[in-house]
């Protein structure tokens, strides 16, 4: 069984991660290991409860995908998961990969964003927002620049040595097939992408980094306001920006759990105090595309 890297983390699973990296860093103890087992039907200590996701009072998260699998994320050190017997491997990892490792962020400290991050040069930007607000399909934009994928849809933040940095997850890049056939991708990497519940999934292990990226710029994406017109414009005001950029949080019920939104006040505040934070309101205008990223490139060098 080999060691996989994500997120500056030592995982060890029993599910093969093909996704991942190889491990190569020091010889430490898993920080994560993911197994198969037996999971609660419900959590006894439950502060918030839907038809898909329970989150006890000590921030252990219970995911229920139908038809997928259910996973326990029962400790910042430990995922459990009981697939279901139809399931295909593919769909388990998308899961994991998603609110799984989302809700495990929270547990071990990091600032979980909504968004998809690229590394331009030696400093990152990342683009949160709603699902179906674009976030890939920028990030495939930048990719196809030469830049490089540091995650897709949870970006994890945290302050290292007073610099609000990006931990790199995995090199995969999710896209919607209108999208990947607009973009007109390279398909070297791999001639045959996968398509997963909808979405093709984008090897982008060439160009993968496995340590920290200092954080230049936060780009919030939202649609354009009621005259249509599209604008990138900075936000000004520690309140505005701590307000927009809470709304972008990662599951933010698993930090209510863990206690409430003051856990994730001082690290938040400290990204708002030294990392500018952008609102995009964009349309999807495939042909002046190429103007916003000459924009969007810019951010890194400011």
């Amino acid at each position: 069984m080999t060691d996989r890297f994500m997120y500056g983390w030592r995982v060890r699973s029993e599910i093969a991660l093909p996704e991942l990296t190889p491990w190569l860093g020091d010889d430490r103890l898993a920080d994560v290991v993911i197994r198969v087992g037996a999971v609660p039907k419900q959590l006894d200590d439950a502060v918030y409860r839907d038809r898909v996701l329970e989150i006890g009072r000590d921030g252990a998260a219970l995911l229920t995908a139908a038809g997928i699998a259910i996973i326990w994320v029962r400790a910042p050190d430990e995922i459990i998961v009981s697939p279901h017997p139809e399931a295909s491997a593919d769909e388990i990892r998308l899961v994991l990969f998603g609110s799984a490792v989302g809700c495990l962020c929270h547990l071990r400290g990091f600032f979980p964003l909504h968004g998809a991050c690229i590394g331009i040069g030696e400093r990152a930007v990342v683009f949160a927002g709603p699902s179906g607000a674009g976030k890939s399909t920028i990030a495939a934009y930048l990719c196809e620049r030469g830049h490089r994928l540091v995650a897709d849809d949870v970006s994890a933040i945290e302050i290292l040595n007073g610099v609000a940095s990006v931990w790199p997850a995995f090199p995969r890049l999710k896209l919607d097939p209108d999208a990947y056939r607009t973009l007109a991708l390279d398909h070297s990497e791999p001639a045959q992408p996968a398509l997963i519940r909808g979405k093709y999934h984008l090897d982008r292990r060439r160009s993968f980094r496995s340590e920290p990226v200092p954080l230049a710029a936060i780009v919030l994406l939202e649609q354009p306001g009621a005259d249509g017109a599209a604008s990138l414009a900075r936000l000004h005001g520690n309140l505005a920006s701590m307000t927009r950029l809470y709304a972008d949080v990662f599951r933010p019920v698993v930090a209510s759990a863990l206690g409430g939104p003051r856990r994730l006040f001082a690290i938040q505040a400290e990204i708002v105090r030294t990392v500018p934070i952008y609102l995009w309101r964009r349309r999807f205008d495939f042909e002046a595309m190429n103007a916003w990223i000459d924009q969007l490139e810019r951010l890194a060098d400011e």
